[in-house]
């Protein structure tokens, strides 16, 4: 195997990763190659157009925080080869929100015949099912248990989650419980370091943190309200479990998140980096009972249509296997 970490090693890793992959593609001269992620494709994909691999289906699951932040030298070059890499009739590409399809075809000139818009990979519809079948209902009016599951990093919007729940149990409802699972990402540029965020969880803030938990879906049927404040996403997983289970999901207004779910809904979506916005829409779902119950049942029927994971991979096979 080649080792392929998710930062950017030292100049000679690299190097050394890059000769690997080519001796792959010599060694093995696939006629079709398909690739996750930008980083891989940005190696394996480059390597692939310059040893003619026939055949190139590019998974873009997101564009990264590289390609929404300010111009600079670094982003031009990531911009110009990322173009290249796409770019001719043999190179397929599928994606899981319709604004990355959009930005494909007008930015990088992707013919649009060329992409397979799906709805992420999609979950086991059986077996949540079954985890929402022995979930309890909220005993009262005033006892929500909300949460935010994710890697720790402030692109998540996880400093805007912790500070809104903070507002809200201090001016608003005390008997709100929050709480956050993941855990802490040295690696990311954007991950946010435990001094960071220890004024703002128990025992000095007002959110509980559970530390990185191995059964989400477990987790999450004990929940009441789902909460993601993320910067940009692909087809967030995440919301897509928290709605099959049946909880409301509260989520930004960008790129991604906003597909994740039906507005109004299955959910309300809020200002990106503005906790205000974020405190308002907690207050407003946890203060109408008659809006959770509609927007909770909603949620399962919208995960169940449209997010079964058989279903999601018929249409990757079908799509890959019509290149010829």
């Amino acid at each position: 195997p080649i080792k392929f970490g998710r930062s950017r090693g030292s100049a000679l890793q690299e190097i050394l990763a890059f000769i690997k992959i080519s001796f792959a593609l010599l060694r093995i001269r696939p006629n079709a190659i398909e690739i996750f992620s930008i980083k891989p494709i940005l190696t394996w994909g480059l390597l692939s157009k310059l040893f003619l691999v026939k055949y190139k289906i590019y998974y873009i699951t997101g564009l990264g925080s590289l390609f929404f932040s300010k111009k600079t030298i670094k982003k031009a070059i990531f911009l110009r080869i990322f173009k290249f890499i796409l770019s001719g009739n043999k190179s397929f590409h599928i994606v899981e929100n319709n604004e990355i399809k959009d930005i494909l075809i007008n930015d990088f000139d992707v013919p649009s015949g060329n992409i397979l818009l799906l709805n992420g990979v999609g979950i086991n519809i059986e077996k949540f099912k079954a985890i929402r079948s022995g979930r309890q209902t909220i005993k009262n009016n005033d006892s929500y248990k909300i949460i935010m599951t994710s890697r720790l990093l402030y692109d998540k919007g996880l400093m805007e989650y912790l500070k809104a729940a903070n507002l809200v149990s201090s001016s608003y409802n005390s008997k709100l419980e929050f709480f956050l699972a993941g855990k802490f990402d040295n690696i990311n540029p954007s991950g946010v370091k435990p001094s960071d965020i220890e004024h703002l969880i128990k025992p000095s803030g007002k959110v509980f943190y559970l530390g990185h938990v191995d059964d989400i879906p477990k987790l999450l049927a004990e929940m009441d309200i789902f909460v993601l404040p993320s910067y940009h996403e692909g087809m967030p997983k995440s919301t897509i479990e928290a709605s099959s289970v049946g909880l409301p999901t509260i989520t930004t207004d960008v790129i991604g998140c906003r597909e994740s779910i039906v507005p109004g809904k299955t959910g309300l979506l809020v200002k990106p980096r503005d906790i205000y916005s974020l405190a308002n829409a907690i207050k407003l779902l946890t203060s109408d009972r008659q809006l959770y119950e509609k927007m909770s049942a909603e949620s399962i029927k919208y995960a169940d249509k449209n997010f079964d994971e058989n279903k999601i991979a018929l249409k990757h096979i079908n799509f890959i296997s019509k290149l010829n």
